[in-house]
């Protein structure tokens, strides 16, 4: 099976892209919308960004967007810490779902394939 990658900056059109192919049936993985999800459910990744950030990170068991934001705009360090412990989640859980397809290739739409 081939992986076929779709990148692109902030309004390229890699949603607009993206959903073409999920028109013709081919399987496509947003990653941005999976780590966010993956930032929610996982217990590990939860923990950890606790740790990092505290625990103003989550309220009401969301993510505090606003919050962790403000502190990965302001520290960059803050902004790889955060990276290391989502993008190698995500990472994996693409390898769990690619396993359930059956296509001959699949859309993997990340909008920083080339630096991870």
């Amino acid at each position: 099976m081939k992986i076929i990658g779709l990148t692109g900056g902030i309004g390229s059109g890699k949603t607009t892209v993206a959903n073409f192919f999920k028109e013709l049936g081919i399987p496509v993985y947003i990653a941005d919308v999976e780590a966010k999800q993956l930032m929610v459910r996982s217990k590990v990744i939860k923990r950890k960004l606790i740790a990092l950030f505290g625990e103003d990170a989550y309220i009401d068991k969301q993510l505090n967007k606003p919050f962790i934001a403000s502190k990965i705009f302001s520290n960059t360090d803050y902004l790889e810490k955060m990276n290391a412990i989502v993008h190698p989640k995500v990472a994996s859980h693409f390898k769990r779902w690619l396993k359930k397809q059956d296509s001959p290739y699949v859309i993997k739409e990340a909008a920083i394939i080339f630096e991870h």
